[in-house]
Protein backbone atom coordinates (compact mmCIF):
# COMPACT_ATOMS: atom_id res chain seq x y z
CA UNK A 1 0.00 0.00 0.00
CA UNK A 2 0.99 3.42 -1.12
CA UNK A 3 0.69 6.74 1.01
CA UNK A 4 0.76 9.91 -0.35
CA UNK A 5 0.72 12.91 1.57
CA UNK A 6 0.70 16.18 -0.41
CA UNK A 7 0.07 20.08 0.48
CA UNK A 8 -1.38 21.14 -2.60
CA UNK A 9 -1.68 24.94 -1.80
CA UNK A 10 -5.02 25.20 -3.00
CA UNK A 11 -6.59 22.16 -4.80
CA UNK A 12 -8.63 23.93 -7.79
CA UNK A 13 -5.16 25.53 -8.50
CA UNK A 14 -4.09 22.20 -9.07
CA UNK A 15 -6.26 21.58 -11.01
CA UNK A 16 -7.65 23.06 -14.76
CA UNK A 17 -10.00 22.08 -17.51
CA UNK A 18 -7.41 19.84 -19.18
CA UNK A 19 -6.62 18.30 -16.17
CA UNK A 20 -9.33 16.36 -13.88
CA UNK A 21 -9.13 15.51 -10.67
CA UNK A 22 -8.71 11.94 -11.26
CA UNK A 23 -6.51 12.61 -13.70
CA UNK A 24 -4.35 14.79 -10.74
CA UNK A 25 -5.23 12.07 -7.86
CA UNK A 26 -3.29 9.13 -10.79
CA UNK A 27 -0.83 11.22 -11.26
CA UNK A 28 0.68 10.53 -7.81
CA UNK A 29 -0.11 6.80 -7.98
CA UNK A 30 -1.02 5.63 -4.27
CA UNK A 31 -3.58 3.97 -2.84
CA UNK A 32 -4.36 6.87 -0.25
CA UNK A 33 -3.65 10.43 -1.15
CA UNK A 34 -3.98 13.08 1.76
CA UNK A 35 -4.23 16.77 0.60
CA UNK A 36 -3.44 19.39 2.78
CA UNK A 37 -4.27 23.41 2.46
CA UNK A 38 -7.39 22.57 -0.51
CA UNK A 39 -8.91 26.34 0.50
CA UNK A 40 -12.41 24.80 -0.27
CA UNK A 41 -15.33 25.90 1.63
CA UNK A 42 -18.23 23.36 2.25
CA UNK A 43 -20.47 25.50 0.16
CA UNK A 44 -17.59 25.43 -2.85
CA UNK A 45 -17.37 21.43 -2.86
CA UNK A 46 -19.03 20.29 -6.07
CA UNK A 47 -18.87 16.64 -7.75
CA UNK A 48 -16.31 17.37 -10.25
CA UNK A 49 -13.56 18.01 -6.94
CA UNK A 50 -14.65 16.20 -4.40
CA UNK A 51 -16.02 12.68 -5.68
CA UNK A 52 -13.70 11.53 -8.48
CA UNK A 53 -14.52 8.66 -9.77
CA UNK A 54 -12.87 5.67 -7.99
CA UNK A 55 -11.72 7.13 -5.26
CA UNK A 56 -13.75 7.67 -1.63
CA UNK A 57 -13.10 11.26 -0.57
CA UNK A 58 -13.17 13.08 2.71
CA UNK A 59 -12.91 16.78 3.72
CA UNK A 60 -12.81 18.75 6.47
CA UNK A 61 -13.16 22.62 5.50
CA UNK A 62 -12.97 25.59 7.38
CA UNK A 63 -15.85 26.85 9.59
CA UNK A 64 -14.59 29.68 11.27
CA UNK A 65 -15.69 33.24 10.81
CA UNK A 66 -12.83 34.64 11.95
CA UNK A 67 -11.26 37.58 9.25
CA UNK A 68 -8.56 35.69 7.11
CA UNK A 69 -9.92 32.51 8.14
CA UNK A 70 -12.53 32.20 5.80
CA UNK A 71 -11.46 29.67 3.09
CA UNK A 72 -8.43 28.64 4.66
CA UNK A 73 -6.41 25.40 5.75
CA UNK A 74 -8.67 22.52 4.79
CA UNK A 75 -7.62 18.75 4.39
CA UNK A 76 -8.93 16.09 2.02
CA UNK A 77 -8.24 12.50 2.47
CA UNK A 78 -8.81 9.34 -0.84
CA UNK A 79 -8.95 6.69 -1.09
CA UNK A 80 -8.73 4.25 -3.80
CA UNK A 81 -11.46 1.76 -4.84
CA UNK A 82 -10.90 -1.31 -6.66
CA UNK A 83 -13.03 -3.84 -7.32
CA UNK A 84 -12.05 -6.96 -5.19
CA UNK A 85 -10.08 -4.82 -2.38
CA UNK A 86 -11.17 -2.93 0.11
CA UNK A 87 -7.63 -2.56 2.03
CA UNK A 88 -7.23 0.84 1.36
CA UNK A 89 -11.29 1.74 1.83
CA UNK A 90 -11.90 3.30 5.65
CA UNK A 91 -14.40 1.34 8.07
CA UNK A 92 -14.73 4.34 9.88
CA UNK A 93 -13.42 7.65 9.72
CA UNK A 94 -13.94 11.47 11.32
CA UNK A 95 -13.29 15.17 11.21
CA UNK A 96 -11.15 16.45 13.53
CA UNK A 97 -9.67 15.11 16.69
CA UNK A 98 -11.60 16.14 19.08
CA UNK A 99 -14.70 14.04 18.95
CA UNK A 100 -16.95 17.09 19.42
CA UNK A 101 -17.52 17.32 15.33
CA UNK A 102 -17.87 13.77 15.30
CA UNK A 103 -20.57 13.15 18.47
CA UNK A 104 -22.46 16.32 16.82
CA UNK A 105 -22.63 14.26 13.56
CA UNK A 106 -24.01 11.25 14.42
CA UNK A 107 -25.54 12.10 18.08
CA UNK A 108 -23.83 11.68 21.65
CA UNK A 109 -26.02 8.43 22.06
CA UNK A 110 -24.47 6.94 19.16
CA UNK A 111 -20.92 5.11 19.40
CA UNK A 112 -21.51 3.54 16.32
CA UNK A 113 -19.69 5.85 14.31
CA UNK A 114 -17.11 7.08 17.01
CA UNK A 115 -13.19 6.07 16.60
CA UNK A 116 -12.25 4.84 20.24
CA UNK A 117 -12.58 6.90 23.24
CA UNK A 118 -12.85 10.98 23.49
CA UNK A 119 -12.81 11.06 27.17
CA UNK A 120 -9.12 11.98 27.49
CA UNK A 121 -9.47 15.11 25.03
CA UNK A 122 -13.02 16.13 26.25
CA UNK A 123 -11.68 16.10 29.99
CA UNK A 124 -8.49 17.31 29.05
CA UNK A 125 -7.41 20.35 31.95
CA UNK A 126 -7.75 24.03 31.22
CA UNK A 127 -9.54 23.66 27.73
CA UNK A 128 -13.58 24.73 27.15
CA UNK A 129 -16.07 23.01 25.05
CA UNK A 130 -15.73 25.78 23.11
CA UNK A 131 -12.23 26.13 22.79
CA UNK A 132 -11.97 22.55 21.94
CA UNK A 133 -14.58 22.86 19.39
CA UNK A 134 -12.28 25.70 17.85
CA UNK A 135 -9.38 23.48 17.16
CA UNK A 136 -11.63 21.55 14.85
CA UNK A 137 -13.29 24.21 12.80
CA UNK A 138 -10.41 25.57 10.98
CA UNK A 139 -10.52 21.93 9.22
CA UNK A 140 -7.39 20.60 10.04
CA UNK A 141 -7.45 17.19 10.32
CA UNK A 142 -9.35 13.59 8.91
CA UNK A 143 -8.68 10.66 10.87
CA UNK A 144 -9.45 7.86 8.79
CA UNK A 145 -9.66 4.00 10.07
CA UNK A 146 -8.70 1.34 8.27
CA UNK A 147 -8.76 -1.94 10.06
CA UNK A 148 -4.92 -2.55 10.26
CA UNK A 149 -3.93 1.43 11.40
CA UNK A 150 -5.35 4.61 12.30
CA UNK A 151 -4.74 7.66 9.86
CA UNK A 152 -4.15 11.16 10.56
CA UNK A 153 -4.19 13.75 7.76
CA UNK A 154 -3.11 16.90 9.64
CA UNK A 155 -2.36 20.21 8.16
CA UNK A 156 -0.86 21.95 11.32
CA UNK A 157 -1.40 25.68 12.31
CA UNK A 158 1.77 28.11 10.77
CA UNK A 159 2.42 30.68 13.13
CA UNK A 160 3.91 34.69 11.62
CA UNK A 161 6.50 36.48 13.54
CA UNK A 162 5.56 37.96 16.65
CA UNK A 163 1.86 36.52 16.51
CA UNK A 164 1.58 35.35 20.14
CA UNK A 165 -2.25 34.57 19.89
CA UNK A 166 -1.42 31.87 16.96
CA UNK A 167 1.63 30.54 18.91
CA UNK A 168 -0.70 29.68 21.77
CA UNK A 169 -3.29 28.01 19.49
CA UNK A 170 -0.94 26.11 17.55
CA UNK A 171 0.56 24.66 20.98
CA UNK A 172 -2.89 23.91 22.01
CA UNK A 173 -3.69 22.15 18.60
CA UNK A 174 -0.90 19.97 19.54
CA UNK A 175 -1.43 19.24 22.95
CA UNK A 176 -4.95 17.76 22.43
CA UNK A 177 -3.82 16.42 19.37
CA UNK A 178 -1.24 14.58 21.55
CA UNK A 179 -3.96 13.65 23.97
CA UNK A 180 -6.03 11.50 21.28
CA UNK A 181 -2.76 10.10 19.84
CA UNK A 182 -2.27 8.74 23.29
CA UNK A 183 -5.64 7.57 23.47
CA UNK A 184 -6.10 5.32 20.56
CA UNK A 185 -2.16 3.54 21.32
CA UNK A 186 -3.62 2.81 24.57
CA UNK A 187 -6.03 0.63 22.65
CA UNK A 188 -3.34 -1.07 20.78
CA UNK A 189 -3.39 0.54 17.89
CA UNK A 190 -1.08 1.50 14.81
CA UNK A 191 -1.07 5.09 14.27
CA UNK A 192 0.42 6.77 10.97
CA UNK A 193 0.48 10.44 11.19
CA UNK A 194 0.71 12.61 7.36
CA UNK A 195 0.86 16.21 6.56
CA UNK A 196 2.10 19.39 6.84
CA UNK A 197 2.94 19.96 10.56
CA UNK A 198 4.90 23.66 10.04
CA UNK A 199 7.53 22.18 12.01
CA UNK A 200 11.24 20.92 10.61
CA UNK A 201 12.49 19.08 14.32
CA UNK A 202 16.14 19.46 13.43
CA UNK A 203 19.01 21.60 12.27
CA UNK A 204 19.48 18.91 8.97
CA UNK A 205 15.53 20.18 8.64
CA UNK A 206 16.30 23.38 7.67
CA UNK A 207 18.67 25.47 5.73
CA UNK A 208 18.82 28.31 8.55
CA UNK A 209 18.19 27.05 11.72
CA UNK A 210 19.23 29.94 13.35
CA UNK A 211 20.46 30.39 16.77
CA UNK A 212 16.90 29.85 18.52
CA UNK A 213 15.82 26.89 16.30
CA UNK A 214 16.39 24.73 19.15
CA UNK A 215 13.95 26.64 22.23
CA UNK A 216 11.05 26.62 19.76
CA UNK A 217 7.99 25.27 22.04
CA UNK A 218 6.40 23.86 19.04
CA UNK A 219 9.39 21.77 17.85
CA UNK A 220 9.80 20.37 21.26
CA UNK A 221 6.79 19.49 21.28
CA UNK A 222 7.36 17.36 18.56
CA UNK A 223 10.93 15.78 19.33
CA UNK A 224 8.62 14.56 22.16
CA UNK A 225 6.79 12.78 20.02
CA UNK A 226 10.02 10.48 18.83
CA UNK A 227 11.36 7.26 19.95
CA UNK A 228 14.57 8.99 19.88
CA UNK A 229 13.40 11.48 23.11
CA UNK A 230 11.28 8.50 24.97
CA UNK A 231 8.49 9.10 22.61
CA UNK A 232 6.03 6.45 21.31
CA UNK A 233 6.48 7.85 17.56
CA UNK A 234 9.17 7.20 14.67
CA UNK A 235 9.94 10.12 11.69
CA UNK A 236 9.55 7.29 8.86
CA UNK A 237 11.67 9.33 6.38
CA UNK A 238 14.58 9.18 9.00
CA UNK A 239 14.45 5.62 9.65
CA UNK A 240 15.15 5.37 5.82
CA UNK A 241 17.14 8.20 5.46
CA UNK A 242 19.01 9.54 8.84
CA UNK A 243 21.68 11.24 7.27
CA UNK A 244 20.26 13.05 3.81
CA UNK A 245 20.82 16.23 4.41
CA UNK A 246 19.29 19.21 2.21
CA UNK A 247 15.97 16.70 1.88
CA UNK A 248 13.86 19.62 1.69
CA UNK A 249 9.51 19.18 1.22
CA UNK A 250 8.41 23.13 1.08
CA UNK A 251 10.21 26.29 0.35
CA UNK A 252 9.46 30.04 0.13
CA UNK A 253 7.02 31.45 -2.46
CA UNK A 254 7.65 34.74 -1.90
CA UNK A 255 11.83 34.51 -2.17
CA UNK A 256 12.02 31.90 -5.29
CA UNK A 257 14.30 29.44 -2.60
CA UNK A 258 13.36 26.54 -4.34
CA UNK A 259 15.70 27.79 -6.82
CA UNK A 260 18.29 26.80 -4.95
CA UNK A 261 16.50 24.50 -2.76
CA UNK A 262 16.64 26.62 0.61
CA UNK A 263 13.74 25.66 2.58
CA UNK A 264 12.48 23.12 5.04
CA UNK A 265 11.74 19.57 6.35
CA UNK A 266 8.06 20.29 7.89
CA UNK A 267 5.98 17.40 5.84
CA UNK A 268 6.34 14.22 7.76
CA UNK A 269 5.38 10.62 8.18
CA UNK A 270 5.00 9.50 11.91
CA UNK A 271 4.32 6.02 12.94
CA UNK A 272 3.97 4.14 16.06
CA UNK A 273 2.65 1.00 17.15
CA UNK A 274 2.98 -3.26 17.34
CA UNK A 275 4.18 -5.17 15.08
CA UNK A 276 2.16 -5.80 11.84
CA UNK A 277 3.16 -9.41 11.54
CA UNK A 278 6.15 -9.22 9.42
CA UNK A 279 8.88 -10.62 11.55
CA UNK A 280 9.32 -13.56 12.67
CA UNK A 281 10.11 -15.52 15.86
CA UNK A 282 13.15 -17.73 15.52
CA UNK A 283 10.76 -20.70 16.05
CA UNK A 284 9.06 -19.45 12.63
CA UNK A 285 5.97 -18.38 13.81
CA UNK A 286 5.24 -14.69 13.48
CA UNK A 287 5.35 -12.09 16.15
CA UNK A 288 9.23 -11.36 17.19
CA UNK A 289 9.83 -9.77 21.27
CA UNK A 290 13.02 -8.06 19.59
CA UNK A 291 11.04 -6.06 16.63
CA UNK A 292 11.21 -2.30 16.65
CA UNK A 293 7.68 -1.67 15.67
CA UNK A 294 5.20 -1.24 12.74
CA UNK A 295 7.53 1.74 11.84
CA UNK A 296 10.72 -0.52 10.63
CA UNK A 297 9.15 -3.75 10.49
CA UNK A 298 5.84 -2.65 8.58
CA UNK A 299 6.78 -0.06 6.16
CA UNK A 300 9.19 -0.75 2.74
CA UNK A 301 10.34 3.11 2.00
CA UNK A 302 9.29 6.53 2.71
CA UNK A 303 10.73 9.23 0.53
CA UNK A 304 10.24 12.81 -0.75
CA UNK A 305 9.08 12.78 -4.73
CA UNK A 306 11.24 15.60 -5.78
CA UNK A 307 9.42 14.98 -9.74
CA UNK A 308 6.89 17.06 -7.88
CA UNK A 309 9.26 20.14 -7.47
CA UNK A 310 8.59 23.06 -9.33
CA UNK A 311 12.30 23.53 -10.09
CA UNK A 312 14.43 21.11 -11.26
CA UNK A 313 17.67 20.82 -12.73
CA UNK A 314 16.86 20.89 -16.64
CA UNK A 315 14.93 23.84 -16.32
CA UNK A 316 17.63 25.90 -13.99
CA UNK A 317 18.76 29.21 -14.13
CA UNK A 318 15.01 30.51 -13.55
CA UNK A 319 15.29 34.22 -13.60
CA UNK A 320 15.56 36.67 -17.09
CA UNK A 321 17.92 39.41 -16.67
CA UNK A 322 18.74 39.12 -12.65
CA UNK A 323 14.10 39.02 -12.17
CA UNK A 324 12.86 35.35 -11.12
CA UNK A 325 10.42 33.98 -12.91
CA UNK A 326 6.95 32.39 -11.38
CA UNK A 327 6.90 28.99 -10.66
CA UNK A 328 3.66 27.41 -11.23
CA UNK A 329 2.46 24.53 -9.10
CA UNK A 330 2.48 24.46 -4.98
CA UNK A 331 5.55 25.34 -2.65
CA UNK A 332 5.43 22.10 -1.18
CA UNK A 333 6.65 18.21 -2.48
CA UNK A 334 5.08 15.39 -1.53
CA UNK A 335 5.95 12.34 0.71
CA UNK A 336 5.29 8.92 0.33
CA UNK A 337 5.48 5.74 2.45
CA UNK A 338 4.94 2.43 1.47
CA UNK A 339 3.88 -0.40 3.30
CA UNK A 340 4.48 -3.80 3.53
CA UNK A 341 2.04 -6.04 2.04
CA UNK A 342 -1.70 -5.87 4.03
CA UNK A 343 -3.70 -8.62 3.98
CA UNK A 344 -7.57 -7.72 2.86
CA UNK A 345 -10.40 -6.76 5.32
CA UNK A 346 -13.85 -8.02 4.94
CA UNK A 347 -16.01 -5.88 2.72
CA UNK A 348 -17.63 -2.72 4.05
CA UNK A 349 -19.37 -0.18 3.36
CA UNK A 350 -17.65 3.88 3.13
CA UNK A 351 -18.05 6.00 6.03
CA UNK A 352 -21.00 8.28 6.36
CA UNK A 353 -18.65 10.98 6.34
CA UNK A 354 -17.83 9.95 2.56
CA UNK A 355 -17.95 13.12 -0.02
CA UNK A 356 -20.53 11.55 -1.84
CA UNK A 357 -23.20 11.34 1.05
CA UNK A 358 -22.92 15.05 1.40
CA UNK A 359 -26.71 16.63 1.08
CA UNK A 360 -25.20 19.37 -0.86
CA UNK A 361 -23.59 16.41 -3.05
CA UNK A 362 -26.27 14.34 -2.89
CA UNK A 363 -28.34 14.70 -5.94
CA UNK A 364 -26.67 17.88 -7.10
CA UNK A 365 -26.86 18.63 -11.10
CA UNK A 366 -23.22 18.17 -12.03
CA UNK A 367 -21.33 21.55 -13.41
CA UNK A 368 -20.93 20.99 -17.59
CA UNK A 369 -17.18 21.18 -16.63
CA UNK A 370 -17.60 17.98 -14.89
CA UNK A 371 -19.29 16.35 -17.76
CA UNK A 372 -16.59 17.56 -20.09
CA UNK A 373 -13.77 16.23 -18.04
CA UNK A 374 -15.21 12.79 -17.51
CA UNK A 375 -15.45 12.39 -21.79
CA UNK A 376 -11.66 13.81 -21.47
CA UNK A 377 -10.47 11.05 -19.28
CA UNK A 378 -12.16 8.73 -21.82
CA UNK A 379 -9.80 9.88 -24.95
CA UNK A 380 -6.81 9.15 -25.86
CA UNK A 381 -3.72 10.55 -23.61
CA UNK A 382 -2.88 12.35 -26.77
CA UNK A 383 -5.65 14.77 -26.46
CA UNK A 384 -4.49 18.44 -26.49
CA UNK A 385 -4.90 20.89 -23.65
CA UNK A 386 -6.08 23.77 -26.03
CA UNK A 387 -8.78 21.69 -27.49
CA UNK A 388 -10.27 20.63 -24.06
CA UNK A 389 -10.08 24.36 -23.24
CA UNK A 390 -11.89 25.09 -26.27
CA UNK A 391 -14.61 22.26 -26.16
CA UNK A 392 -15.42 23.53 -22.34
CA UNK A 393 -16.45 27.09 -23.04
CA UNK A 394 -17.29 27.59 -26.66
CA UNK A 395 -19.89 30.14 -26.60
CA UNK A 396 -18.69 32.19 -24.21
CA UNK A 397 -15.80 33.61 -25.87
CA UNK A 398 -17.08 33.13 -29.34
CA UNK A 399 -20.85 33.63 -29.19
CA UNK A 400 -21.09 36.04 -26.50
CA UNK A 401 -18.18 38.52 -27.75
CA UNK A 402 -16.65 39.31 -24.15
CA UNK A 403 -13.57 41.34 -25.22
CA UNK A 404 -12.28 41.15 -21.74
CA UNK A 405 -12.14 37.41 -21.62
CA UNK A 406 -10.25 37.66 -24.98
CA UNK A 407 -7.59 39.74 -24.34
CA UNK A 408 -6.83 38.30 -20.78
CA UNK A 409 -6.38 34.81 -22.95
CA UNK A 410 -3.66 36.08 -25.14
CA UNK A 411 -0.63 34.48 -24.70
CA UNK A 412 1.48 36.30 -26.94
CA UNK A 413 2.03 40.80 -26.50
CA UNK A 414 2.10 40.70 -30.50
CA UNK A 415 -0.95 38.78 -30.43
CA UNK A 416 -2.44 40.81 -28.73
CA UNK A 417 -1.49 44.64 -29.68
CA UNK A 418 -3.11 43.16 -33.16
CA UNK A 419 -6.29 42.47 -31.83
CA UNK A 420 -6.35 45.81 -30.03
CA UNK A 421 -4.74 47.57 -33.09
CA UNK A 422 -8.54 46.67 -34.84
CA UNK A 423 -10.58 48.36 -32.32
CA UNK A 424 -8.14 51.29 -31.58
CA UNK A 425 -5.48 53.29 -33.01
CA UNK A 426 -3.38 53.71 -29.69
CA UNK A 427 -2.59 51.02 -26.98
CA UNK A 428 -2.02 51.99 -23.54
CA UNK A 429 1.43 50.44 -21.90
CA UNK A 430 -0.87 49.88 -18.60
CA UNK A 431 -2.86 47.92 -20.85
CA UNK A 432 -0.17 45.72 -21.52
CA UNK A 433 1.23 45.74 -18.36
CA UNK A 434 -2.29 44.21 -16.72
CA UNK A 435 -2.99 41.67 -19.62
CA UNK A 436 0.03 40.44 -20.91
CA UNK A 437 1.09 36.76 -19.08
CA UNK A 438 5.04 36.27 -20.06
CA UNK A 439 7.02 38.86 -17.63
CA UNK A 440 8.06 38.48 -14.67
CA UNK A 441 8.86 42.49 -13.76
CA UNK A 442 4.98 43.04 -14.25
CA UNK A 443 3.84 40.14 -12.63
CA UNK A 444 5.94 41.54 -9.96
CA UNK A 445 4.70 45.55 -9.86
CA UNK A 446 0.79 43.54 -10.38
CA UNK A 447 1.79 41.82 -6.71
CA UNK A 448 2.67 45.01 -4.73
CA UNK A 449 1.36 47.80 -7.00
CA UNK A 450 0.87 49.89 -4.04
CA UNK A 451 4.74 50.33 -3.67
CA UNK A 452 6.00 51.32 -6.76
CA UNK A 453 7.39 55.01 -6.45
CA UNK A 454 4.97 57.64 -8.18
CA UNK A 455 7.45 58.10 -11.10
CA UNK A 456 7.70 55.05 -12.15
CA UNK A 457 4.28 54.37 -12.20
CA UNK A 458 3.45 58.11 -13.87
CA UNK A 459 6.36 56.81 -16.83
CA UNK A 460 4.92 53.59 -17.64
CA UNK A 461 1.50 54.68 -18.01
CA UNK A 462 2.73 57.87 -19.93
CA UNK A 463 4.28 55.07 -22.44
CA UNK A 464 1.05 54.26 -24.48
CA UNK A 465 2.15 57.16 -26.97
CA UNK A 466 5.61 55.88 -27.31
CA UNK A 467 6.42 55.14 -30.67
CA UNK A 468 9.37 51.88 -30.06
CA UNK A 469 6.13 50.05 -28.40
CA UNK A 470 3.71 50.69 -30.66
CA UNK A 471 5.42 49.44 -33.92
CA UNK A 472 4.17 45.69 -31.84
CA UNK A 473 0.92 46.58 -33.13
CA UNK A 474 1.84 46.35 -37.25
CA UNK A 475 2.13 42.49 -36.81
CA UNK A 476 0.36 40.92 -39.28
CA UNK A 477 -1.57 37.38 -38.97
CA UNK A 478 0.58 36.27 -42.08
CA UNK A 479 4.06 36.95 -40.20
CA UNK A 480 6.10 33.65 -39.18
CA UNK A 481 5.73 32.31 -35.90
CA UNK A 482 9.63 32.77 -35.41
CA UNK A 483 9.35 36.52 -36.53
CA UNK A 484 6.16 37.21 -34.35
CA UNK A 485 8.59 35.57 -31.16
CA UNK A 486 11.32 37.79 -32.24
CA UNK A 487 8.75 40.87 -32.00
CA UNK A 488 7.27 40.06 -28.48
CA UNK A 489 10.49 39.55 -26.97
CA UNK A 490 11.40 43.01 -28.06
CA UNK A 491 8.53 44.72 -26.98
CA UNK A 492 8.90 42.76 -23.35
CA UNK A 493 12.50 43.99 -23.26
CA UNK A 494 11.48 47.51 -24.27
CA UNK A 495 8.48 47.46 -21.57
CA UNK A 496 10.91 46.06 -18.67
CA UNK A 497 13.45 48.70 -19.34
CA UNK A 498 10.58 51.76 -19.23
CA UNK A 499 9.18 50.25 -16.13
CA UNK A 500 13.27 49.54 -14.07
CA UNK A 501 14.46 52.81 -15.14
CA UNK A 502 14.31 54.16 -11.66
CA UNK A 503 14.43 51.29 -9.19
CA UNK A 504 17.97 50.90 -8.13
CA UNK A 505 20.51 48.31 -9.29
CA UNK A 506 21.71 45.55 -6.36
CA UNK A 507 24.82 46.04 -5.31
CA UNK A 508 25.87 41.94 -5.29
CA UNK A 509 24.62 41.91 -9.16
CA UNK A 510 24.19 45.55 -10.77
CA UNK A 511 20.62 44.66 -11.43
CA UNK A 512 17.28 46.25 -10.81
CA UNK A 513 15.81 45.77 -7.74
CA UNK A 514 12.33 44.41 -7.01
CA UNK A 515 10.03 46.15 -3.83
CA UNK A 516 8.63 44.75 -0.96
CA UNK A 517 6.53 46.51 1.88
CA UNK A 518 6.69 46.11 5.80
CA UNK A 519 3.47 43.97 7.07
CA UNK A 520 5.13 43.42 10.18
CA UNK A 521 2.94 45.70 13.18
CA UNK A 522 5.38 48.30 14.12
CA UNK A 523 6.47 52.27 13.18
CA UNK A 524 7.73 50.54 9.48
CA UNK A 525 4.29 49.03 8.48
CA UNK A 526 3.40 49.97 5.02
CA UNK A 527 6.91 51.35 4.09
CA UNK A 528 8.49 50.31 1.21
CA UNK A 529 11.94 48.65 0.50
CA UNK A 530 14.48 47.26 -2.32
CA UNK A 531 15.71 44.07 -2.49
CA UNK A 532 17.61 41.86 -4.85
CA UNK A 533 15.67 39.99 -7.50
CA UNK A 534 17.05 36.37 -7.79
CA UNK A 535 15.58 33.76 -5.79
CA UNK A 536 16.93 32.96 -2.06
CA UNK A 537 19.53 31.11 -1.71
CA UNK A 538 22.95 29.68 0.22
CA UNK A 539 25.11 33.27 1.21
CA UNK A 540 27.85 30.98 -0.28
CA UNK A 541 26.33 30.81 -3.93
CA UNK A 542 26.98 33.65 -5.49
CA UNK A 543 24.14 33.11 -8.01
CA UNK A 544 21.16 33.42 -4.81
CA UNK A 545 19.85 36.76 -3.80
CA UNK A 546 22.44 39.41 -2.30
CA UNK A 547 22.16 41.36 0.92
CA UNK A 548 21.22 44.51 -0.87
CA UNK A 549 18.60 46.33 1.11
CA UNK A 550 17.41 50.19 0.74
CA UNK A 551 14.54 51.74 1.74
CA UNK A 552 11.54 53.49 -0.13
CA UNK A 553 10.69 56.60 0.11
CA UNK A 554 7.08 55.30 -0.82
CA UNK A 555 4.43 54.24 1.87
CA UNK A 556 1.30 52.01 1.42
CA UNK A 557 -1.96 53.29 2.19
CA UNK A 558 -3.59 52.13 5.28
CA UNK A 559 -6.84 50.16 4.11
Amino acid sequence: MRIVSYNVNGLRARLSPARSLRAFLDSLDADIICLQETKIRRQELTADIATPQGYESFFSCTRTVKKGRLGYSGVATFCKVECGNNVALPVAAEEGFTGLLTSARAGEGDKEFWLGSYDPVLTVEGFTRQELLDLDNEGRCIVTDHGHFVLFNVYGPNVGCGDAERQDFKLNFYQVLQCRLESILKQGRRIIIVGDLNISPYPIDSCDPGPEFDTSPSRQWFRSLLVSEGGAFSDAFRVFHPERAEAYTCWSQASGAEEFNYGSRIDHVLIAGPCAGHCQSPDGSHGNSSCDGFAKCGTDMCDILLEFKRAKLDTLPRWSGGRSLKLDGSDHAPVILQLKHLPSIPPHEAPQLAARFMPELRGRQQSIVSIFQKLNDKATANTEPDTSRNVSKPAFTQETGSRKLQRLSQSRLTRFCYQRHESSDKMSCTEVAVHGQSSSLTDEIQQSPESCDNNNCSEVAACGESASLMDMSDETPTESSQQSLEKSAAGWERLKSLMSRNLPLCKGHGEPCVVRTVKKAGPNLGRGFYVCARAKGPASNPEARCDHFQWSSSRTRKK
